[in-house]
């Protein structure tokens, strides 16, 4: 179930960030590749660590 939970997770938060990308009109340039993707990856092992980190503290 937490795998699910995961990956729903990380593909709403991966919608999410193209949406406000479109949203607010960045253009995919060199600053959205020095930027935004670094950003989107970094939240995204956020959102992985933060799920294997609950894993742990419901198996003790």
């Amino acid at each position: 179930m937490k795998n699910w939970m995961k990956s729903i997770t990380l593909f709403i938060w991966g919608t999410l960030f193209l949406y406000l990308v479109n949203f607010f009109g960045i253009p995919k340039n060199i600053y959205y590749f020095l930027i935004g993707v670094p950003f989107a990856t970094g939240i995204g092992l956020l959102i992985i660590f933060l799920f294997e980190k609950s894993d742990d503290t419901n198996k003790k």
